[in-house]
């Protein structure tokens, strides 16, 4: 478009917005729907959305463009297209995520009984929304709004907020006019953030109504807050704009970019948030759904000193469920139900869920794929191979359909096409490694280069030589430089999740040389160390802004046929049919590299990165304690070979501890383990921060993963670093 066309056609556009009331069809139908179907967007689009912008709002907040209730949830659905515009050309900028904030806050402005008075920010309905989620979670089950709200009122002293004396006074306005003390009366004492809030299905639809009233809501404000025609539309896009939002969180958009200055608020425990707080304004079948995805994802599951009543995942079954009561046809719903049903162990269940789901959508790639896996897992390659198939033909871009599509025709040996199946494979295994050096960029930069190498002083608590010291200055301001650009290849979330465990490493090494000096073993129980003081937390604020490690669909042991491609043709032949790709080496170092971290990701949500592991106490007259964790003492190869190694052990010198993560499966090799002379615990439906704080009390010197990267491993256990030596 050229410039005098696009003025004259600004100029044209803009003129309708001074109507009364605008011209809200033509400005969002006609033209910001056109402009989001477009492939491509150029910076004049970028451009018009930003002058839109600012004939739409001034710069203290206050709406330019006259807005009536019942058309404000048309000025809500502006700002996300507009965000979304410029999502497509900028990316996910700073710029970008406020415009959806525009639509969040402007959807709360305009909803009675909160459109007079105090000018509330997103900030405040974030807070507000956690303070609330918290007192749910601390909270024994209720099912009307006003008890939460009373239990608020008694608490409100205790976290800093003013007590509700005046009627209209509603918990956002609270958090409002409060200081920010009660924000550290919520963090987590183990993580230093603010805490991931498991809430129940009904607790998060009670959310937005405990946070936009008071205990002293009249009957009729009450009922604005949820009837009239305007009232809905206004809280349907405001709840469209809070998941597009956490959406952009999720894809890797830097919560420092939303200018919320809340500390210690981490990127899992804002989507899950949002999440919450967008189901409570619109109940949809996709909100349950979404949020259900996002309790699956999370590892740490309750605000501290909550007792652990439940995972992730089955608070998640909870919400499909629930969505599923909504809408019994929805496709996304009946996969993800499905494949929470099959990782639980209920293959049977979740092929019955995955053949109604095709029945209704038989052109859903995800629930061909996840049938297909299934039929796969439980012994049927052959009635596998159609639905990968015909997966693939409908999404060419599902690396999950590749990789197994490879293993089943294998094992049933149909070759058609397989070199076709493993190029695309990996083509979409690199594309997936390549997309993580686009995330996390900027966080190391929240620290200045002299912060950091002060960080490494105490930590290698003796000063650095000049060559060392040159290492470290060049290695954070490959980070923290960027006034020359940036490298291409640099994964800023990698570095950081290395750094920690280089800390926490040495850290534990110092604590043990303070404590015990040189001793290498003693002759009598000694008494427990000291506990430890209390250390700067530096890398807590950081670790909160890193989004989560993503990884290739294609795990490490789908690569071990290279790695092995040197060993007899018999075993090669006997692998063949479970470990399919060729990749390049560098390419297998990178697969096990990013799980690596994932893993390591994984475990520091639920640990603080900054807690040293605690020491285990020398060995008692050289008897060293050494523990062996896996999945497979059962019934399994696994346990055939090794019950006879465990004996092998000299008594007088070590010892064993056995750690099963799976639950029995009745055997005789299980009931060898349970009932012989070894330490064997059952901690599968333990957490891994229960298993980690085991493993410490037992004074392991030695940690032996069995598993790997195999199913049913919790190689997040060694990631946090329980014991000084590890060994798989």
């Amino acid at each position: 478009m050229r410039s005098t066309t696009y003025n004259a056609a600004s100029n044209a556009i803009f003129a309708r917005l001074q109507n009364d009331p605008p011209d809200w069809d033509f400005l969002q139908d006609a033209l910001l729907s056109e402009l989001m179907i477009l492939p491509t967007l150029t910076e004049q689009a970028s451009l018009f959305c930003r002058e839109l912008c600012a004939h739409l709002k001034a710069a203290n907040d206050r709406l330019l463009a006259s807005v009536t209730p019942q058309h404000a949830h048309r000025l809500l659905n502006v700002f996300t297209y507009v965000a979304n515009i410029q999502q497509k050309v900028d990316g996910n900028t700073s710029s970008t995520l406020r415009h959806y904030i525009n639509a969040i806050e402007t959807g709360i402005r305009l909803s009675p009984p909160l459109s007079s008075g105090t000018t509330l920010t997103f900030r405040d309905i974030i807070l507000a929304s956690w303070f609330a989620s918290f007192v749910f979670s601390t909270l024994p089950p209720s099912p009307e709004p006003n008890n939460i709200l009373d239990a608020i009122q008694d608490r409100a002293s205790t976290n800093h907020l003013p007590h509700f004396d005046d009627t209209s006074l509603a918990l956002v306005h609270a958090v409002h006019h409060a200081s920010d003390g009660f924000i550290n009366a919520m963090l987590d004492p183990t993580t230093g953030t603010l805490p991931n809030v498991v809430l129940f299905p009904d607790q998060a639809q009670m959310l937005s109504a405990v946070v936009f009233a008071s205990p002293y809501t009249t009957s009729d404000v009450w009922a604005a807050l949820h009837s009239g025609q305007s009232t809905y539309d206004i809280k349907t896009a405001t709840s469209s704009a809070l998941l597009t939002l956490a959406r952009r969180i999720q894809e890797g958009a830097s919560i420092a970019d939303l200018g919320l200055d809340i500390p210690h608020c981490s990127n899992d425990a804002l989507v899950l948030l949002l999440h919450y707080l967008a189901l409570s304004l619109f109940p949809s079948a996709s909100a349950f759904n979404d949020t259900g995805v996002v309790l699956c994802g999370m590892n740490s599951n309750a605000a501290p000193n909550t007792p652990r009543v439940a995972s992730g995942r089955d608070v998640a079954r909870l919400y499909y469920e629930k969505g599923l009561q909504i809408d019994p046809t929805h496709p996304h719903l009946l996969s993800n139900f499905g494949s929470l049903l099959k990782d639980a162990g209920h293959n049977t269940s979740a092929v019955g869920v995955f053949n109604h789901a095709l029945k209704l959508h038989p052109e859903l790639d995800i629930a061909l794929v996840n049938m297909a896996n299934t039929l796969k897992d439980m012994g049927h390659p052959a009635d596998a191979v159609p639905y990968y198939l015909k997966a693939v033909n409908i999404n060419p871009g599902l690396v999950d359909a590749y990789c197994g599509l490879s293993m089943s025709m294998n094992a049933v040996c149909n070759w058609t096409a397989r070199d076709h199946w493993l190029t695309n494979a990996i083509a979409i295994c690199e594309e997936h490694l390549s997309e993580l050096h686009h995330q996390n960029i900027g966080i190391l930069g929240e620290r200045s280069v002299d912060d950091w190498l002060l960080t490494v002083a105490l930590t290698t608590s003796r000063p650095q030589c000049d060559h060392s010291l040159r290492r470290w200055v060049h290695r954070f301001y490959l980070f923290t430089d960027v006034s020359d650009g940036r490298h291409p290849l640099l994964n800023e979330g990698s570095f950081l999740m290395r750094l920690i465990d280089w800390y926490r490493t040495r850290m534990q090494h110092r604590r043990y040389i303070e404590t015990y000096g040189e001793t290498l073993y003693g002759e009598e129980v000694p008494h427990s160390p000291p506990e430890a003081a209390p250390t700067a937390r530096p890398f807590g604020s950081v670790f909160s802004s890193a989004s989560f490690q993503k990884v290739p669909t294609v795990l490490p042991f789908h690569t071990v046929c290279q790695i092995y491609n040197n060993m007899s043709f018999k075993f090669l032949s006997y692998i063949s049919d479970k470990f399919t790709l060729p990749l390049p080496s560098r390419t297998i170092r990178r697969i096990a590299h990013r799980n690596a971290l994932r893993v390591s990701h994984n475990i520091m949500t639920q640990i603080s990165p900054d807690r040293v592991p605690l020491l285990p106490l020398p060995p008692l007259k050289r008897r060293i304690n050494i523990g062996y964790v896996s999945s497979d003492f059962s019934d399994h190869p696994l346990s055939h070979l090794m019950k006879s190694v465990f004996q092998l052990h000299d008594q007088n010198r070590f010892r064993v501890f056995l750690y099963a993560t799976s639950p029995s499966d009745g055997s005789v090799f299980r009931l060898y383990f349970e009932q012989g002379d070894l330490n064997f615990l059952d901690v599968s439906s333990w957490s891994n921060v229960d298993i980690v704080n085991r493993i410490e009390e037992d004074h392991i010197h030695i940690l032996v993963d069995l598993g790997g990267y195999t199913r049913g491993a919790r190689n997040e256990i060694f990631a946090a670093r329980p014991s000084p030596f590890r060994s798989r």
